[in-house]
Parts: structure tokens; sequence; C-alpha cells
């Protein structure tokens, strides 16, 4: 599929470069989509609106009352059955929509929404509505980021495919977001750097999660409202007070990202610290403190956990189970010590597994008695055990193991079971091997000579 969205983009890529060269460095992964076409887009206009498709004029405006059913309409199958000499080339356009939506690449989003915009192809724009909301959530990330866009009519656009979605409260966009953790994390970054005041308490409200990729996600996030660039002000106007007079000045009509953010961090030093927040201290400051805070806590509380688990492994029938809550522990917080007691565990449970046959679960353990084991040469070993233990499976399954036993030997050439493995799966000993049998067999001779000169 990526290889075929890959050639579409390449064919499309002459008269509309332009569009996206402010995008570019956001789209990397896609090539500019551009071509020269042979019809107008005032041509290719008419076509579509010939077999009904819903187009928007010149400066963008729609109908005022579209036909209803047009929002059902395959635009591609009713131009097929078109005699318009404009069709084939629409549909070439229309295809490669479909295929950039199809991708499910969050960059093919942002392509799609940039296309809606474009002289030559804001005719399309209201099926790539339709390709935008077909690929959610993974279109989530380009439709939060087109909100903040310098382009009003874009920015609507994309608040408009949102709500039609049901995604603009950022809690339900981060939740559709979950089928895919790194997308997860992508979309709440986006809502930081799209400057969302709504998102301002979910954010905030993440950045202490147990989960350490939604966690460093939020934190970038919230360090994008505290110290990225200042946000725009709110308008104003007088407003009206009690009794129906007006302020003397002027007042913003609603709070900004900052003024939101830095409402939060007062609460939270309040209930965290029992204290008022220093007048001159500034947002980001209050931040980093807070983030101290809170993962000198997490720490403390994991640690107790670690404690726990740690005593139950000495138990023979509990500590493949401790191992496990040991490791999930371990993954949510990176200032806490892996305990040796783990890869001891690990390695262990491997070798009962290796004893067992159990191929695929001896590698699996071995892996995991290498990753935490702070030993070098212990690391070596089950490294070239784990590499023994995938061969040992290949071989089950009626394949060579040899390439993994090689690959054993190179980790740790004194590994006795990867080299006897490697012996039994070529039928020849490697070279260590060969080379310490005939030291063997030499010091052998010069006992035999010497013993039968002595006799002599």
């Amino acid at each position: 599929m990526a290889s075929r969205v890959v050639a579409w983009v390449v064919m499309f890529a002459v008269g509309f470069a332009g569009m996206l060269a402010s995008a570019a460095s956001n789209v990397a992964s896609l090539p500019s989509p551009a071509r020269a076409r042979q019809f107008s887009v005032a041509q290719r206009r008419a076509a579509l609106a010939a077999v009904g498709a819903i187009v928007p004029d010149e400066k963008g405006r729609f109908p005022a009352k579209p036909n209803k059913d047009a929002d059902k309409l395959d635009w591609r199958a009713a131009l097929a059955t078109s005699s318009d000499p404009a069709a084939p080339e629409i549909i070439a356009d229309l295809t490669l929509m479909s295929e950039l939506a199809a991708s499910k690449q969050q960059a093919a989003a942002q392509v799609l929404l940039e296309m809606g915009f474009a002289a030559e192809t804001m005719i399309y724009r209201d099926q790539i509505g339709r390709e935008l909301r077909g690929m959610a959530p993974y279109s989530l990330v380009g439709l939060i980021a087109g909100t903040s866009a310098a382009n009003a009519d874009m920015a609507r656009y994309a608040s408009y495919q949102l709500e039609r979605l049901d995604r603009q409260d950022p809690k339900k966009a981060i939740a559709a977001a979950a089928v895919d953790p790194t997308l997860r994390a992508s979309v709440i970054r986006a809502l930081g750097t799209s400057g969302s005041r709504d998102a301002v308490p979910v954010i905030w409200e993440l950045t202490n999660s147990n989960d350490p990729m939604v966690r460093e996600a939020a934190r970038e996030a919230w360090m994008a409202y505290v110290a990225g660039p200042p946000p725009r002000p709110a308008p104003k106007q007088f407003l009206k007070l009690p009794g129906g007079k007006l302020t003397k000045q002027k007042q913003p009509l609603w709070l900004t990202y900052r003024e939101l953010a830095t409402i939060e961090l007062h609460r939270a030093i309040q209930e965290t610290f029992a204290e008022e927040t220093p007048s001159k201290a500034s947002p980001e400051a209050l931040t980093q403190r807070l983030f101290a805070h809170f993962d000198a806590a997490r720490t403390a509380r994991l640690q107790v956990e670690v404690d726990a688990w740690l005593a139950k492994a000495a138990a023979p029938d509990g500590a493949l189970q401790a191992a496990e809550q040991l490791e999930a522990l371990l993954g949510q917080d990176s200032g806490l010590q892996a305990p040796p007691e783990l890869a001891n565990i690990y390695a262990a449970t491997a070798q009962g597994q290796m004893e067992a046959a159990k191929w695929p679960q001896a590698a699996t353990y071995f892996a995991k008695a290498a990753a935490f084991t702070t030993d070098a040469s212990k690391v070596a070993r089950y490294q070239a055990a784990h590499h023994v233990a995938l061969g040992k499976e290949l071989e089950a399954s009626g394949n060579s193991g040899e390439h993994e036993y090689a690959l054993a030997i190179k980790l740790d050439p004194s590994f006795a079971p990867a080299k006897r493995a490697y012996a039994k799966a070529t039928g020849k000993p490697n070279l260590a091997m060969l080379l310490a049998g005939i030291g063997v067999l030499g010091v052998g001779l010069v006992i035999f000579v010497l013993g039968w000169r002595v006799r002599k």
C-alpha cells in the first residue's frame, strides 16, 4: 500500500508544489503532491457539477442549499459513466486522495487538508472531507493542527471536520487515538502545539500519567502551553455589568491557553504544597517544580511495590509472576533501578524452559535476563543462550538453526551449548572446537612420548 501511495504522489508532482511549501517540514515522509493537468479548474468543476457533486465556487464558497443526497454520491462511480473528457483526470485525482487516506499515515491527513485549499484542487474539498473522516482516527493529528492554521478558512474547515467526527472534545480525541499508542501520543502533542484552550486541564492531568509514553507527550504539550510561542491576544469589547452599565474599559472575551495553564499551576501548587504561588514565579518554573515533585513521589510509591514483589519472588512458585510484575513497574519510571534478582529469576526460568524443550519461551526469558542484568559477562552468555533457543525452535519446525548457533558463538565463544549445537547442525566442529581438540591430542601425544622414554 505504501509504495502505491508514493507512486501516486510522485505522479501528482508539478503544478501543485507551491501549495505544500509551508508544510514541507511536517510532511517529510510524503513528497509534494502536484502535477500538470490537461483540464482547467473550471472544466473540472463543470464535470463534477454535472454528476451532482457539491463543488465550491472560485472563492471556496459552497451552495447555500446543496442537494441533500449529494453527500451519499460516489464521485468516482458517477464519473466513470460520464462522457465528459475531464472525467478521467478527475478520477485520477480522486484515486490519489483515496490512496492517501487508506495509507493511514498521519502526514497524509495534512496533505489532504492542504489539497482542500489549493487553487488547483479546492474543487475536491467536499470529497476530501469524506476521506479525512473515513481515515479517522489517523486524521486527528492533521485536523487538530489545522485548527490553528494561519488560513482562517482552513482552521474553520478543520474544526468542522472534527465536529462531524465528534472529536472536538480533547478527551474524546485522545480516547479515539488509543488504538495506536504512538498515534495517541501524537494527538496529545498536537493539542498542545495547536493551542487548544479546551485541552489545558486534560493535558495537565496527563502530565502525571503512569503510562510513560502518555506522560512524555503530555509534558511536551504542556511546555508548549507555558513556554512556547505566546498566544494571540483574545479579542476585547465592553462588557455589560449588573444593572446595565458597561465596563469602563474593553475586556478580553476569553482567557488564552497560557492564562488557563497558569491558573492550573496555581491550583496545583496550592493543593500539592499548601502554599500560595510566588507572584513573580514563571509558569515554566512552577511546572518544573511540580514535575520534579510528581516524579519523586511516583518513584517512592513504585519502589514500595518493587520491594513487595521482590519479597514474593523468594517463593519458587511465585518467582516468575513477581519478575513480570517487577518489569511492568520498572517500565513506568526510569528512576527505578532493576534489582539483580530480576535477571536471575528470568535466567532460571529460561533454563527451565530449555530443559522442557519450550524453545520460544526460553528465548524470550533469556532475552529478558540479558536486558535486566548489569554483569557484562552474563549479558553475553544470556544473549548467546537466547540465540541457541531460537536455533532449537527453527530445528523443531524443520529448518536449520546453524545461523542462530553461529551468532551465539560470536557473542560468547566459550558457550559450550552453542558450540555443540553448531557442530551437530553443520556436521562439523567449528574452528574453536577443532583447535581445542588438536590441543588436547597434542598434549596426549607429549605425555605418551614422555612415558615411553621413562619406561625405556
